[in-house]
């Protein structure tokens, strides 16, 4: 890449900012990958928390009212 190629957000268009708002949402929705220990070990955890356990029981957990729960 040259330097000639390089552009300012406002000169890669709308297309740009619509990709740098996907990134920025997708970098907030990703679950944090944690092993079992981690994922009990958490406190004050915010209804809807998704994390991803790496050992034991692997897959993907969601924190309810009820507590952490494996959906996938």
């Amino acid at each position: 890449m040259s330097i000639g190629n390089l552009k300012t957000p406002a000169e890669k268009g709308s297309n740009y900012n619509w990709q740098l708002r996907m990134l920025q949402i997708a970098s907030k929705c990703c679950p944090t990958l944690m092993t079992e220990s981690q994922r009990v070990a958490l406190t004050d955890v915010p209804l809807a928390r998704m994390v991803y356990q790496v050992d034991g029981a692997e897959g993907l957990y969601i924190y309810k009212s009820t507590g952490w729960t494996l959906i996938a």
